[in-house]
């Protein structure tokens, strides 16, 4: 239950900031949030992460709701720690977000991108994914100690 409140608020969120990005920021312009490190640029991108499959959107879109169907089965079969739950509601959120404006824009709107150096532009969803991610093997990482300290290692 705690994942599926925390994906729907987080999608919600990342899509509201998505829609103030569209509406506030000029495609090309650039502003500086923190000199020299961070700022928003806003793009859009049809393909995957780092803009693979750009030209194949329906291949990515179909993709990515094969991998959200199937994280959902898998956040419903198993049980968790706090850190699981937490793991896979940032993840499904992120997918959600992303999915979302798949089937309405058929794109995902970026607009955060680093200046400190070379790497794609992306949004909040991508955050939330990357911390989902971050979640589920810290309590991998958990487990693994507790089960060693069980077994006296």
């Amino acid at each position: 239950m705690l994942t599926g409140i925390l994906a729907a608020l987080l999608a919600a969120i990342d899509l509201c900031v998505k829609h103030w990005a569209r509406s506030q920021l000029l495609p090309g312009s650039i502003v500086t949030l923190v000199p020299g490190f961070l700022q928003l640029h806003l793009t859009t991108n049809t393909g995957a992460a780092f803009g693979l499959g750009r030209h194949h959107s329906w291949l990515v879109t179909s993709l990515a709701v094969t991998i959200f169907l199937a994280l959902c089965w898998l956040s419903w079969q198993r049980r968790h720690l706090l850190l699981d739950s937490l793991g896979y509601g940032f993840i499904l959120g992120g997918a959600l977000g992303n999915l979302a404006e798949r089937f309405t824009l058929h794109q995902v709107t970026d607009y955060i991108e680093f200046a400190c150096f070379s790497f794609p532009i992306f949004n909040l969803a991508d955050v939330f994914i990357d911390f989902g991610v971050g979640f589920i093997l810290l309590s991998q990482l958990w487990k693994s100690r507790k089960s060693a300290n069980a077994r006296g290692y």
